[in-house]
């Protein structure tokens, strides 16, 4: 919604998630901020009817015992969702769009488990991208519970690719 107002001129606006409330809420929030949105209920883009010039997610991505959905990010370090985004977005983007996904990774033994986990995609069908660690330790008090006790930290991410980047 916030997005809707810093592009005026967008003619359509497609808020997506999985649960039937959380769009509802936002629905009365756009319409309290009068902007003009669409909801639609997804299972990431499954069911959004168009591609987007401008894709935005952030992700659920911690390893929940309980797969809470809103917490958990699935796989074994809560990565798979995000990549599943990913995967999604880059058949989705128009070739001047952009796809913005912050989330989450830990890093083990200082690797980045989202970046190694989105490699092959973006190895095989993105030419280039921007990929920036936002803040560096998340989460903390996750560090002593499995599988994160086995990692350095929790980081936060941005990863920036461009339509006209995507390999088609």
């Amino acid at each position: 919604i916030f997005v809707a107002s810093l592009f005026p001129g967008c003619h359509r606006m497609i808020l997506t998630d999985i649960n039937r409330r959380a769009l509802a809420f936002a629905e009365v929030n756009a319409m309290l901020n009068n902007a003009v949105v669409e909801a639609c209920q997804s299972d990431v883009l499954a069911d959004v009817d168009t591609d987007g010039d401008l894709i935005i997610s952030n992700p659920p991505y911690l390893v929940d015992a309980g797969e809470r959905t809103y917490r958990h990010g699935g796989g074994d370090w809560g990565c798979a969702l995000a990549v599943r985004i990913l995967e999604g977005a880059l058949s989705r983007l128009t070739p001047n769009g952009c796809l913005l996904l912050y989330t989450g990774t830990p890093v083990v033994r200082g690797r980045d488990m989202f970046l190694q986990a989105a490699m092959p995609a973006l190895t095989t069908r993105v030419s280039d991208f921007r990929y920036e660690e936002q803040d560096p330790d998340v989460f903390g008090e996750e560090l002593e519970n499995a599988p994160y006790n086995q990692a350095d930290r929790i980081a936060t991410v941005v990863l920036h690719v461009k339509g006209a980047d995507i390999i088609r």
